[in-house]
């Protein structure tokens, strides 16, 4: 089903300044044009959306940033066990660096679920985003994968656990980094 879609948001922040003297409240809008659909007997469905973005500044040394937007979505079901996702997103995210007004963020990521046995299924996860600030010379690369497992404990409980790796590649010094992570998950369904 096609779709317009229109954001427009305000950033209001507490202090009129933050730590480096920047006043970060700010106007954005976007507007997307895209398409819901649904391919192959339901096995397949997902959206895409492209537009434009803007958000302007209450700091005057802040330049009003724009860009090209686009999301996209797409979920595959090949077999009543498994079920699978891919998706990217592109969107300004706030930030506090000193010296830049926004974060502009595009990323793409893909998620796989498998039904073990009724119970039990297996995760993967990888995502790649690219973070390139507005105002400053600082862009990041960071690289996400994991891999997990989860437990139902009842029609409405679960136990999940998740072996995750991120990396960082910044031109920015001290910004770079490579650790992994475990986590434990007691979940509720509601």
């Amino acid at each position: 089903m096609p779709y317009v879609h229109f954001t427009g948001e305000d950033r209001l922040y507490v202090g009129p300044v933050d730590n480096n003297g920047y006043r970060r409240t700010s106007h954005g809008e976007d507007v997307m044009i895209g398409d819901d659909f649904s391919l192959a007997h339901k096995k397949l469905t997902g959206n895409i959306g492209i537009g434009y973005m803007t958000q302007s500044y209450q700091d005057s040394r802040f330049s009003t940033a724009h860009t090209f937007a686009f999301k996209g979505r797409l979920n595959w079901r090949p077999t009543d066990k498994t079920k699978a996702s891919l998706y990217t997103d592109k969107s300004f995210y706030p930030t506090t660096l000193a010296g830049a007004s926004s974060e502009l963020y595009s990323g793409v990521g893909a998620f796989v679920e498998h039904k073990l046995t009724p119970v039990l299924s297996l995760n993967l996860r990888g995502i790649y985003d690219h973070s390139d600030f507005r105002g400053i010379s600082r862009k990041d690369n960071d690289y996400d994968t994991s891999v997990g497992l989860s437990y139902a404990l009842s029609p409405h409980t679960y136990l999940a656990t998740d072996l995750r790796n991120e990396k960082r590649f910044s031109n920015a010094a001290g910004a770079s980094f490579n650790r992994n992570e475990i986590f434990v998950q007691l979940g509720v369904y509601y």
